[in-house]
């Protein structure tokens, strides 16, 4: 056989699996679009409302985020019973095409393990160290991982390069998980796995519970397969498993403090290729912290006080089992992380927050040091590129999302009721609404010009949340719009965006969450969710109504 062995066998007795979460039979209706239940549930626990049962949807999340586009949710109407929240305009839009009996999901595994469309009660075993896998299978799915992960993130070296037959049980299970979704890219698998294709799930799952065992003890393959099972891509375009994650991750950041890797080992009287190894592998966890804080509107969990490496350098792409333009696009990456998580610490800070909300004038001044930075970066990376390097599509979808959450923080100075903060100027708020529009016309226009083979580099779980943000950013200049004229004006960029996603995110899945977005304010209707000042009312279009209004 060419995959795992498949034996009857129960799951663990920790793993439960709700009726309504299970694969439905095959003569069952089987509805398009499969959520968890607290995205289809309006908010009816007992006692007086709260925000904090609006806010508890769990490892999934619809739209926007909520804690990081606080900006957005400003104008949204919610009143005492939090009917208008936003989990309850996804039950609107979305009807009852998910389960209708509310299930927590587990919280210690996947959503993906409790989604699969496999037989959920046969779970498949690796035997021995290696398993049943043919061992060509196994090398087959190694090079996916260096060809469409590895460049992303580094974490081998050419001195120890896995194998399938002396790597570990559980980092083979976390490498064919991760590299599963690229099958499609290797002929003899895509031949061959046909009619049997990986068991994602179920390697997920044997990873999982044997890092359990294996985290009283870590070593470096212990690190590097938490690193991969936070790196897989998200199994659902439309959910996202953020409190599993930031479960996970704090138990990598956990090993790695064990390990040391919170210190530089340059020093070290360690082979060089070790020293460089554990240098990308300190890098790669800061990084998946920045870019976990950002998208999921949370704290880092690290700070560069306490953990040295935070950059990367020529010399760090020693023995890193990749060609050097990777090398090259990783070090450009490393410099964007550098400026988010500055973002992050001088403007969405909750200390920076208290402090610049109500000041725009320091907000520019510190949002315009920070952009010079960025514009440093893009400058710099369009002019090296050329027709037979191209710049890294992954790259510049993390520019346009860092220079949208500069944005950000620009317009949360603007009250919901329409009239500047009392510190700001008219001219401040000019500036900062020029900056915002020209930031939304940069990333629809790359969005615009994407092409179909680079869906490959748009695996990472950030991804699909960066683009939604372009969306969430042009609604809110939409609702803050200060004439009608340019209400009317992105009320038509609004359109045509939505018009555009209908049709590429048929061949680009990492757009459907934008466009779902899109299509639940169409839905509902933008009077029906935002606070609206009068001539942005006025100038409403009848598509903007609301299409459940005219059923």
């Amino acid at each position: 056989m060419h995959r795992l062995s498949t034996n009857a066998k129960s799951l663990p007795q920790n793993v439960t699996i709700s009726e309504s979460l299970r694969s439905p039979s095959r003569d069952q209706a089987v509805s398009p679009i499969s959520l968890p239940e607290q995205l289809l549930l309006d908010n009816t626990s007992s006692g007086s409302p709260s925000i904090d049962s609006a806010l508890n949807s769990s490892s999934g999340q619809l739209s926007y985020d909520i804690p990081s586009e606080i900006g957005l949710l400003s104008w949204e109407q919610i009143d005492a019973n939090f009917v208008n929240f936003q989990p309850s305009l996804a039950h609107d839009f979305l009807g009852d095409l998910g389960p209708q009996d509310e299930t927590r999901l587990h919280e210690g595994v996947p959503p993906e393990v409790l989604l699969d469309n496999d037989d959920t009660d046969s779970t498949p075993q690796f035997v021995g160290t290696t398993g049943e896998f043919e061992p060509y299978i196994g090398e087959r799915l190694i090079r996916l991982y260096e060809r469409f992960i590895a460049p992303q993130y580094p974490i081998f070296s050419t001195q120890s390069r896995p194998s399938p037959k002396s790597s570990p049980t559980y980092l083979l299970a976390a490498i064919y998980a991760i590299a599963q979704p690229f099958m499609q890219f290797d002929d003899v698998l895509t031949l061959d796995l046909a009619y049997d294709p990986l068991p994602t799930s179920a390697l997920l799952q044997i990873s999982l519970k044997a890092l359990e065992f294996e985290i009283h003890g870590p070593t470096l393959p212990v690190v590097q397969a938490f690193i991969l099972l936070l790196a897989r891509p998200t199994p659902h375009h439309l959910i996202s498993d953020s409190s599993f994650r930031c479960k996970l991750l704090g138990t990598l950041i956990s090993a790695a403090h064990t390990l040391g890797l919170h210190m530089d080992p340059v020093e070290w009287s360690i082979p060089r290729w070790q020293a460089t190894q554990r240098r990308r592998l300190s890098f790669i966890i800061f990084k998946i912290d920045t870019w976990m804080a950002s998208s999921l509107g949370r704290p880092p969990l690290l700070n560069e006080e306490n953990w040295l490496i935070t950059s990367m350098s020529a010399e760090d792409g020693y023995g890193a089992c990749i060609d050097e333009a990777d090398w090259r696009d990783f070090i450009q990456h490393a410099q964007l992380v550098s400026t988010l998580r500055r973002v992050l610490s001088e403007l969405h800070s909750l200390r920076a927050l208290s402090q610049l909300s109500s000041n725009i004038q320091q907000t520019l001044g510190i949002s315009m040091k920070i952009l010079e930075e960025l514009s440093i970066w893009h400058n710099t990376t369009i002019i090296s590129s050329s027709d037979d390097a191209p710049a890294s599509v992954i790259n510049l979808l993390a520019y346009h999302y860092t220079h949208i959450n500069i944005c950000r923080a620009l317009l949360r100075c603007h009250a919901t009721d329409g009239q500047s903060n009392p510190s700001s100027t008219d001219a401040d708020m000019q500036r900062a609404r020029h900056e915002a529009g020209r930031c939304l016309s940069n990333a629809l226009l790359f969005v615009n010009k994407l092409k179909l083979d680079a869906s490959s580099q748009f695996w990472p779980a950030w991804a699909p949340l960066a683009f939604s943000s372009i969306v969430n950013l042009m609604l809110h200049l939409l609702v803050m719009s200060s004439s009608s004229e340019e209400a009317k004006q992105r009320m038509q960029t609004v359109l045509d965006t939505r018009d555009s996603l209908r049709i590429r995110s048929k061949q680009l899945p990492i757009l459907r969450l934008g466009l779902l977005r899109i299509d639940s304010v169409f839905w509902k209707g933008l009077d029906q969710i935002f606070v609206l000042q009068p001539h942005i009312y006025e100038a409403l279009s009848p598509e903007f109504m609301g299409l459940r209004n005219t059923v």
